[in-house]
């Protein structure tokens, strides 16, 4: 082990490695986005309580 270069080399990352987790990272939180835009109706509910919008006046249920 070199003393001017106290990191090992075996932490030596290349471009294709970086790369890779780079796009993996992005993925990730591009399909967390997706996925919080498609449920988040259900994840307000669980922070404000259910909530459920006053009926309309004059409307039947039979209608």
């Amino acid at each position: 082990m070199d003393p001017l270069h106290p990191i090992s080399k075996a932490l030596y990352l290349d471009p294709t490695t970086g790369s890779i987790a780079f796009q993996a990272a992005i993925g990730g939180l591009l399909a967390a986005t997706a996925a919080l835009r498609l449920y988040w109706r259900r994840v307000s509910e669980l922070f404000h309580g259910v909530r459920r919008r006053p009926e309309k006046p004059g409307r039947n249920a039979s209608e």
